[in-house]
């Protein structure tokens, strides 16, 4: 079994709720069958719109690259979310794309 990595501090306001409390070696593994059972805990979340939102949120590159799972998606799905919120609130990106 690989490694797990360490887990970010979670927001406090929305922390104590999450479903992960407790978990959070499962949510940093390399492995394939650690990240389908940490989805399936993020999908009964009660908080998962918030936690969504804090890893949207994270500043740089490589706290959004070591983020673990969150909100049932994976580092690179969040970058990608990330970007088509960028782009969809820039309508001229848009035209200059075309």
């Amino acid at each position: 079994m690989t490694k797990a990595r360490p887990r970010p501090p979670l927001t406090p306001e929305w922390a104590d709720d999450a479903a992960c409390k407790g978990m959070h070696a499962l949510f940093f593994s390399n492995e394939y069958h650690d990240r389908d059972k940490a989805r399936a805990v993020c999908r009964r979340c009660p908080v998962i719109a918030a936690c969504l939102e804090d890893a949207l949120a994270l500043e740089s590159w490589a706290e959004r690259e070591h983020a673990g799972i969150r909100a049932a998606l994976s580092p690179a799905q969040l970058i990608a979310l990330r970007r088509r919120r960028y782009r969809k609130s820039r309508p001229h990106y848009q035209e200059n794309r075309s």
